[in-house]
């Protein structure tokens, strides 16, 4: 059997530059929550390939993306040239220059797939200023929605156990709560999205430094 290619397992690999399905439901509500709290300078963790970010940017806000694949930077900066955005891990230290520069950090569909997401929300607080934002959604799981994905036999397309990069962690309501806190963040809102409530795709967690 032939191995497969490393870099398939080092990476998320993206090979199109256009919205991934988790934006149909959540751009709108985090321009709509950074605009209501004033934010402007924005840092687009896990920003894949872009999308999102140079949406922010066309919005009128500063935006910046950060993401560990590198095809996915790539298409970026391909598809965004002017946006700026690096390839990197937002597990490690970020860069000096960053250090308090940020209004907002914003993480869709980032924390449930890294090992340690209080590092991701550690090194989000460094970034950002004094009262800065955290917008930071993961899918939502709740009992109703739950056992409907069991009943309906769903349950491993959920939780994606054979893909490289599936998702590590599932959190509730109050787990995300209990995360963001334990860095050192307010909970502002916690709203969920896309669907009726009970079967709301994502949560959409905002808080304050």
């Amino acid at each position: 059997m032939q191995a497969e290619p490393l870099v398939a397992r080092s990476e998320y690999l993206w090979v199109e530059g256009g919205p991934a399905a988790i934006h149909a439901h959540m751009a709108r509500p985090v321009v709509m929550a950074l605009d209501r709290h004033g934010a402007h300078r924005v840092l687009d963790l896990g920003c894949g390939n872009g999308w999102l970010t140079a949406a922010l940017a066309r919005c009128g806000f500063e935006a910046t993306g950060l993401d560990l694949s590198h095809s996915g930077i790539q298409i970026a900066r391909a598809a965004h040239p002017e946006v700026p955005f690096h390839q990197g891990d937002a597990l490690l230290p970020p860069p000096a220059a960053w250090q308090g520069r940020f209004d907002a950090v914003v993480a869709v569909e980032t924390v449930d797939h890294v090992a340690r997401p209080e590092q991701l929300l550690a090194h989000a607080l460094q970034v950002l200023r004094p009262g800065g934002l955290l917008l930071l959604s993961v899918p939502y799981h709740g009992y109703l929605k739950n056992l409907g994905i069991a009943l309906l036999g769903r349950t491993d397309l959920r939780l994606q156990a054979l893909l490289h990069h599936g998702r590590l962690k599932f959190f509730s309501r109050q787990t995300l709560t209990a995360l963001a806190v334990q860095a050192g963040f307010t909970p502002l809102d916690l709203q969920r999205l896309g669907r009726v409530p009970p079967l709301a795709r994502s949560m959409l967690l905002v808080a304050r430094r």
